[in-house]
């Protein structure tokens, strides 16, 4: 582990906690002919968005969560993100939908870094989550201050972002 990553104390669900192989529900459609919708089983790494304080003091019954990968991973399925400008751009935190992360296993290949998708939240119940973790036996692991914070920040411009109808001129060089 790096200076990143750490083991949490005890039981308790922390935001910037990554949970891996996580298994949980996608309802895509409702097939025709019929009125309950067609439900599939994910299986992806995924990191916790809600804020730790919420979790310990059980303010929050549903928890978000959204799926990330590997950076060699993530080019398979998503042939930009081998550009280099591209990889630079998202370390910089300069694309806003998603954040680049160390590995909390190998810090030393950058292949290994961690994309946050912000476009691909899921919300699960707490005691789903909770039950996952300690039946699948998940190592735990999860960001360390002030990489938490910077994880929030990043989905945080990523949500409330703004697209205005017309902008303001740019300065051109005379």
């Amino acid at each position: 582990m790096n200076a990143w990553w750490s083991t949490p104390d005890g039981t308790a669900l922390v935001q910037g906690e990554l949970i891996r192989n996580f298994d949980f529900p996608r309802l895509d459609s409702i097939p025709t002919g019929s009125d309950r919708p067609e439900m599939k089983i994910i299986k992806a790494d995924c990191i916790i968005l809600t804020q730790s304080c919420d979790l310990e003091n059980r303010k929050v019954n549903e928890v978000l969560l959204c799926k990330c990968y590997s950076l060699r991973a993530i080019c398979e399925i998503h042939q930009h993100y081998k550009d280099i400008k591209m990889r630079e751009d998202i370390r910089k935190g300069n694309v806003y939908a998603c954040c680049m992360l160390t590995s909390p296993d190998n810090d030393e290949d950058p292949e290994e870094n961690l994309i946050v998708d912000f476009k691909s939240v899921v919300s699960v119940s707490r005691e789903y989550l909770m039950q996952f973790i300690e039946i699948n036996n998940v190592e735990r692991v999860c960001l360390v201050s002030p990489y938490t914070e910077y994880l929030s920040q990043a989905f945080a411009k990523f949500f409330m972002r703004v697209a205005l109808p017309v902008g303001i001129e740019s300065f051109k060089k005379k």
